[in-house]
């Protein structure tokens, strides 16, 4: 019998609670995918590294096989000297039939560019001198009655039939990890990034090649089949 106003107990335990080791087991599995998700970004930081890597290794063989198959398409063995880190050539950068003569001569012009007097040289052939005769350009004037260029020339060529061509000497190296030019006594001019281990120029059977090792420190792991390029530049006509 249950006396008048007595209220019964509630329970002391109350409801269910999480227990330590459920604890130390949530704790540790957010660690684990912290952990797995730390390595996927660090991984995924690395692979976007080396695709930039290969990018940039890429540039540099793209424009090395341009830029050197562009000079020396054109180049005769006489118009060039190759060594193991270097190729010296007289690169022609246009030329034209001639037009007028005396002082200066006048020429219907095609050419990559505009003769430059600073840095250009002339090679006039005609009828009479088939090897052509070396003339340093001095002038140079616009010729609308040729089509063409005026040019001053020195020692004077005279009146001429024939045509001319127009070439600047320099050499391209490959030193210090580039590609790189000089043009007289200018320094070398880097053309592509320094990313090469070691490059050089090699001769054999009448072609010359350049070899391009790629850096190990810029390049990362690589393939060994990745690490190097082998550029053809000239197949015919032989390197001196």
């Amino acid at each position: 019998m249950t006396r008048r106003g007595r209220v019964p107990r509630r329970s002391a335990a109350g409801p269910p609670g999480v227990t330590l080791p459920e604890l130390l087991l949530v704790a540790w599995l957010f660690a684990l995918v912290l952990i797995a998700a730390a390595r996927f970004a660090g991984a995924q930081g690395r692979l976007a590294v080396l695709g930039q890597e290969r990018g940039r290794a890429a540039d540099v063989v793209r424009t090395t096989d341009l830029v050197l198959n562009g000079e020396l398409r054109y180049a005769a063995a006489p118009d060039m000297v190759a060594g193991r880190d270097s190729v010296r050539l007289r690169a022609v950068r246009g030329g034209g039939t001639i037009c007028g003569g005396g002082s200066e001569i006048s020429i219907r012009y095609r050419g990559a560019r505009r003769p430059d007097p600073t840095k250009d040289s002339a090679l006039i052939i005609t009828a009479d001198t088939t090897d052509g005769t070396v003339h340093q350009v001095t002038a140079v004037a616009s010729d609308t009655a040729c089509g063409g260029y005026r040019l001053g020339v020195s020692p004077p060529a005279g009146r001429s039939v024939g045509m001319v061509l127009i070439f600047e000497t320099g050499a391209y190296y490959l030193s210090r990890g580039a590609l790189r030019y000089r043009r007289g006594r200018g320094g070398r001019q880097p053309v592509t990034e320094a990313v090469l281990e070691n490059p050089w120029f090699e001769s054999a059977t009448g072609k010359l090649r350049a070899r391009l090792p790629l850096h190990p420190d810029t390049f990362l792991r690589l393939p060994l089949d990745d690490e190097a390029a082998t550029i053809r530049l000239l197949s015919q006509g032989g390197a001196p």
